[in-house]
């Protein structure tokens, strides 16, 4: 199967899905590393599987998991000043 092939199929997939915009093979993978992260699986396991040269380089989903966290945090909106100060403390 090539590269075009695969696009296809995850495009097609995508919309039998019901997602709205283009689904690409990198936001599969992009997806994939950062529910793991959010699962809490090591960084370094991630990477590993990943096929990154280090966790340095799979650092990038970071911003993505704490982004989840701010959200869950604040979902009613109200926390929001709680949260920030925790992250100032640190």
């Amino acid at each position: 199967m090539g590269l075009r092939e695969v696009e296809t199929t995850i495009q097609g997939l995508g919309r039998q899905a019901g997602i709205d915009q283009v689904v690409t093979p990198r936001m599969l993978r992009h997806s994939f590393a950062t529910h793991l992260m959010d699962a809490g699986v090591d960084i370094g396991v991630i990477s590993m599987l990943m096929g990154h040269r280090g966790p340095r380089e799979t650092g990038i989903y970071l911003h993505a998991l704490e982004k989840s966290k701010r959200a869950a945090f604040s979902d009613n909106g109200q926390d929001r000043g709680l949260y920030d100060q925790k992250e100032e403390d640190q």
